[in-house]
């Protein structure tokens, strides 16, 4: 990394001065490289010069361009790269040596294509070579491993997490997420890792090999949400329930209106009572059945939608949008591409890029950076044409050696987590707000998280484990008994505060003074409303970096929408495409996709402010994350086809534009499934072999396969209803056939893979014994993440923060909590 004078002299971009060569194909490294490009790092793409990387093959291409240089997702996926030959390095210094680029790297991105193939990027060599540097691989299921050499693609990726099993329609074949969004995932926790590696290396001096896996994310990150819920009698939580949602109670569904369809939740009672009201308080709503909203939604949907779907369908999607603002209540219209490359609120934004295919001759409209650095969103680069740069690779490499000025290495704190030092004062709530704040926690922050007795984070709510009294859950009687808590809020303290006292905010604001970060995700404008603006805190404290994420960001026409991960999903395209093709879309998948995508992007952005400030001593650093960017920017592809082809069809279902078959087939047992992808003629030949239908292998062509698509399709379940999934699976990847068996949550908590690679972790609780949750999401070799504390009981660290942290006195403390400023236990009244 070049010094900080150096960086601040070249740009005044988050990453400036931070350099990356970039040996990855198609989606998850290119994606990972653009993240970083993007905010100002310099990436160093390095490509075969024959062939370059495969994605500049793949559509939707611009009609003019010329071959090879037109495709709109490789020019999204490459913005501000330089692009060199692996050839051309050949030519610099002692040929093939690898050696003077990792050196001239503070971090390198890698794909396991590249790993197999260079032997100078084997993880070890690679670190012992380049000791400073962060050597990211970002491959289908992880460097170790009994399916680690499993040939694979994101539908196979998304079987083996469990996410297939969770779209769809019961009693119907799974699908899977459109657009790729495992290996999307797997780029954008890729450049999470990277930061956090980088990190740890500016600390001590001390680089290492971070292993992601884009299955453990998928299975850890959005899968494991439904593991507590299994775990304690739950059954088989996030299996596929088409429009009927099984993870909140009536109404978290999809109704039709009088122009489209829209997304709404109301998981709060007392947003379930506004709806009503809103609704005219209908004389349906005052029999006990519709009181029971977990059974509306679990028993009798149908019925439940019957008495609610007419009011909604009587208003249009513009209507129903002023009156859900109004009322403060969570809607999301399902927008398609269209929509979006047209929405005022995006425009005004500017949360939409217009990009060059790599040769410059047609421009379209992408997703842009899902956040703003104060006030500024990131720009996006052209993407190279191919080896556009090797003429300046030498002088490259070899003038622009960095000065790293960093601390020497210290041996008593080489296996120090990454985040040791950095203190993070947490207001997030609820599954987006928590996950962001424990990702931090896991790899060493100090996480101090302000909640309230009065103003209940909604994950302390709900049914409780343990105790039978889901009524009691959903009041607030509960908060140390729930499951998802438990896992979103491990690792960090808690301090309860009313914020809403001038009491509360002079304690927040004397622990803003000894914080590095401030995260949140409460609705536009709310931080303002309780006298804690961005300039209020930078006040107190002007290093101090603030993150804000909510639905739609915190400026703009729409920025007043409340939503939770349905509605996210609903604006950015994905739930209209989720579908089986042909038929209306569905609309809907089990978890909290949007939360997940919306948490991980809050805390990428925490990491890169935080290095911002200490490569650039960038002081008062605001943050603004908007969560429907944040999933927009990961199904960029939808947007992308839109723009350059016409609209994208609605219910993609498992089509693939390149690879066929493709998709998910029945095996033996019910609801028994194996994904597979044929990408090419020989992997065609040789799953003909194995199935015995040699007199199918000349279809070697995807449409001449696609032309036969029952035929092709009889014939494979023809033998997989003969087999289970897992043998069928072995059986194909053997064959060198991109498969996995479709888990559910149990399958995968039992699975042979995710244990061998530690994915689940047992952690002790006072009121619940030792609870099975997911462990950490990526690898790290020397300074790996941990849990080393449970999740806090409501206000446990209150006291000892406070006296502690903030210098407050014994006298001082009492007059806080007789203020109303620390909350000490349920108001009163409240048992």
């Amino acid at each position: 990394m070049a010094s900080e004078s150096q960086s601040a002299d070249r740009t005044s971009a988050p990453l400036a001065g931070v350099r990356v060569a970039e040996f990855g194909e198609e989606l998850s490294v290119p994606y990972a490289g653009k993240l970083l490009a993007d905010l100002g790092a310099t990436v160093v793409k390095v490509e075969s010069a024959a062939s370059g990387d495969p994605s500049r093959q793949f559509g939707p291409f611009a009609a003019t361009a010329a071959d090879g240089e037109s495709s709109g997702m490789f020019a999204y996926l490459n913005t501000g790269k330089r692009s060199v030959t692996r050839e051309s390095i050949d030519a610099v210094g002692d040929g093939s040596d690898l050696g003077s680029l990792l050196q001239w790297a503070d971090i390198a991105l890698v794909d396991r294509p590249w790993m197999r193939n260079e032997p100078e990027l084997e993880p070890a060599r690679a670190v012992e070579q380049a000791p400073h540097l962060a050597f990211v691989t970002v491959t289908p299921y992880g460097t170790t491993g009994p399916y680690a050499d499993w040939p694979a693609t994101d539908l196979t990726i998304s079987a083996l997490s469990g996410m297939s099993v969770g779209v769809g329609e019961r009693d119907r074949a799974p699908l899977a997420m459109p657009f790729s969004q495992c290996e999307m995932n797997g780029g954008l926790f890729g450049a999470l890792a990277a930061v956090n590696a980088v990190m740890a290396v500016r600390r001590d001096g001390r680089g290492q090999h971070v292993d992601v896996s884009t299955a453990d994310i998928m299975a850890s990150m959005f899968t494991g949400y439904f593991l507590p819920r299994f775990i304690y009698g739950g059954g088989l939580v996030g299996i596929r329930a088409g429009r009927n949602g099984a993870s909140m109670p009536y109404p978290g569904t999809i109704f039709r209106c009088a122009d489209g369809l829209v997304r709404t939740d109301t998981p709060q009672v007392a947003q379930w009572i506004r709806l009503v009201k809103l609704m005219g308080t209908p004389e349906w709503s005052k029999e006990p059945r519709y009181r029971n909203r977990r059974a509306m939604q679990w028993e009798y949907k149908q019925e439940s939608d019957a008495l609610v779907e007419p009011w909604f369908m009587a208003r249009t999607k513009e209507e129903l949008g002023g009156l859900f603002l109004e009322h403060r209540l969570p809607y999301a219209p399902l927008l398609t591409a269209d929509d979006m490359e047209h929405d005022p609120h995006l425009a005004e934004r500017d949360a939409l890029a217009s990009l060059p295919t790599p040769d410059g001759t047609t421009f379209f409209s992408a997703p842009a950076a899902p956040y703003r650095f104060s006030g500024q969103r990131p720009a996006s680069h052209p993407a190279p044409t191919l080896g556009s740069s090797d003429d300046e690779l030498p002088s490259l490499i070899s003038s622009e050696q960095p000065e790293r000025d960093l601390p020497p290495t210290a041996d008593d704190r080489a296996a120090a987590p990454p985040l040791q030092g950095v203190r993070v004062i947490d207001l997030g709530t609820a599954w987006a707000g928590g996950l962001a704040g424990r990702l931090l926690a896991d790899y060493g922050a100090d996480v101090l998280k302000i909640e309230s007795w009065v103003h209940m984070d909604g994950s302390r709510l709900g049914k409780p484990i343990v105790v039978e009294d889901d009524a009691g859950g959903d009041e607030g009687r509960w908060p140390d008994l729930q499951p998802g808590f438990h896992v979103h809020s491990r690792n960090k303290r808690s301090i309860t505060l009313n914020l809403k006292t001038d009491a509360g905010r002079s304690v927040l604001l004397r622990l803003v003074r000894e914080a590095d970060a401030l995260i949140h995700n409460f609705p536009a404008g709310v931080m303002d409303r309780l006298g804690l603006s961005d300039d209020a805190l930078h006040a107190a404290n002007e290093r101090l970096v603030v993150v804000g994420q909510n639905v739609a960001g915190s400026e703009g026409p729409k920025s007043g929408l409340i939503g939770y991960a349905g509605a996210v999903s609903a604006l950015s395209g994905l739930a209209n495409w989720v579908g089986y093709e042909g038929e209306d879309p569905i609309g809907m998948f089990e978890g909290l996709y949007g939360d997940v995508v919306s948490a991980t992007t809050t805390t990428f952005a925490t990491l890169v402010g935080l290095l911002d400030r200490d490569l650039h001593r960038r002081t008062n650093a605001s943050i603004d994350v908007s969560q429907w960017e944040a999933s927009l920017a990961l199904a960029g592809e939808g947007l992308i086809a839109q723009s350059l082809g016409g609209e994208t069809p609605a219910s993609l279902g498992t089509h693939h534009p390149r690879y066929f078959p493709h998709g998910n087939f029945a095996s033996t047992g019910h609801d028994q499934w194996v994904a597979l992808a044929v990408r090419n003629p020989r992997e065609w030949r040789a799953l003909c072999r194995l199935i015995g239908r040699e007199d199918l292998a000349p279809l070697e062509s995807v449409e001449a396969r696609r032309e036969r698509a029952d035929e092709v399709t009889d014939a494979i379940e023809a033998w997989s209803r003969g087999v289970g999934p897992e043998e069928a699976a072995y059986a194909l990847a053997a064959a060198g056939i991109p498969a996995a068996p479709v888990l559910n949550i149990a399958d995968i908590f039992g699975n042979e893979h995710f244990r061998a690679r530690d994915l689940f972790i047992d952690v002790e609780h006072p009121l619940v014994g030792s609870e099975p949750m997911t462990g950490m999401p990526w690898r790290m070799s020397r300074t790996p993440g941990r849990v080393s504390r449970r999740a806090p009981l409501l206000g446990e660290h209150t006291e000892e923060v406070v006296k502690g942290m903030a210098g407050v006195s014994d006298e001082e403390y009492r007059g806080l909590v007789d203020a109303g400023g620390i909350e000490t236990g349920p108001p009163e009244g409240q048992s």
